[in-house]
């Protein structure tokens, strides 16, 4: 599971991925998006939409005991949910910055994630995250669950990989309603993070393969 990890510049993963959200924000929520406002008239709410990021981040866990029978964790999903917070992390961050608001900065929120993922298991920490009030403290504590399992490197390399499924998503009917996130009876979130995480794909090439097996897919109906 967690690899030792090398070599690895934070702060420049950081800028690099708010590049990256920036443009995904002003294709999915046009150009003024730091406005607060997306092109459709509709307000958007980071805060919202992290803390429900959150919320599926402990379903990754086996904490019902009504529900679940076996103590086994989705790490893979695991770290999908916590790529979906650092997406609305980082948004949160730009708008921060172009309204100069001093809040906790993501490098901050990461170097103390990491330090708790080595003092705590990752369900405890997860449903911490719940609990908290502070939505700094929920995101830290949300991202340390994570890190008990993987690597920052493995939370920015996936972030990637997401990007590229967005707007993969985006160019084949994503918000006219026409996409579909299951082929062959796997969801493109698990299609992507197996290429990626699991067989090492080169993300160059990422695009093409996901083309491949989507229309692979269409082929099959």
């Amino acid at each position: 599971m967690k690899k030792i990890q090398k070599d690895f510049d934070l702060k420049k993963h950081i800028e690099h991925a708010k590049k990256i959200q920036d443009e995904l924000n002003r294709e999915l929520a046009g150009r003024f998006w730091l406005s607060g406002e997306a092109d459709n008239g509709k307000r958007i709410y980071w805060d919202v939409y992290i803390r429900l990021e959150i919320a599926e981040l402990v379903d990754c866990f086996p904490i019902k005991h009504f529900k679940d029978t076996s103590n086994n964790v989705d790490i893979k999903n695991l770290l999908i949910e916590g790529v979906d917070i650092l997406h609305f992390l980082l948004s949160k961050e730009i708008y921060n910055e172009r309204h100069e608001k001093l809040e906790l900065k993501i490098e901050a929120l990461l170097t103390h994630a990491n330090a708790l993922s080595k003092e705590n298991d990752g369900q405890s920490l997860s449903i911490q995250a719940l609990n908290q009030g502070d939505l700094n403290l929920a995101a830290g504590f949300a991202l340390g669950a994570v890190l008990h399992y993987w690597t920052t490197s493995d939370i920015f390399e996936l972030y990637r990989g997401k990007a590229v499924l967005n707007k993969f998503r985006r160019e084949h009917g994503y918000r006219e309603g026409t996409y579909r996130k299951i082929w062959n009876g796997k969801e493109d979130n698990k299609i992507m993070f197996d290429m990626l995480i699991d067989k090492k794909e080169d993300i160059a090439s990422l695009y093409e393969n996901l083309e491949y097996l989507y229309e692979e897919d269409s082929r099959n109906k």
